[in-house]
């Protein structure tokens, strides 16, 4: 499960640039093996009365559920980008 800014997300958090994702693109960013089991945009009630839309994505391994040395480093490249303080 991967949580993160959807792509009518906000712009900028906190003073920072985001990454906003569809589910799509988010699969494309982590690569081939991984497989889009489903994905959800949650409207989230910010402070100051604003609305951000958070993506959750739920991915699986590939077939053989063992992640190839490229995959494991596209995966953590791609996580290590993500907002962590949901």
């Amino acid at each position: 499960m991967i949580a993160t800014f959807g792509p009518e997300g906000p712009e900028k958090c906190s003073g920072i640039v985001t990454t906003r994702y569809n589910a799509e693109s988010l699969k494309r960013e982590l690569g081939q093996d991984f497989r889009l089991v489903r994905s959800s945009v949650v409207e989230h009630q910010a402070p100051f009365e604003t609305v951000q839309k958070f993506l959750y994505c739920h991915f699986t391994l590939g077939s053989l559920g063992a992640m190839s040395p490229q995959g494991y480093e596209k995966f953590l490249a791609a996580f290590l980008t993500l907002p962590h303080a949901l």
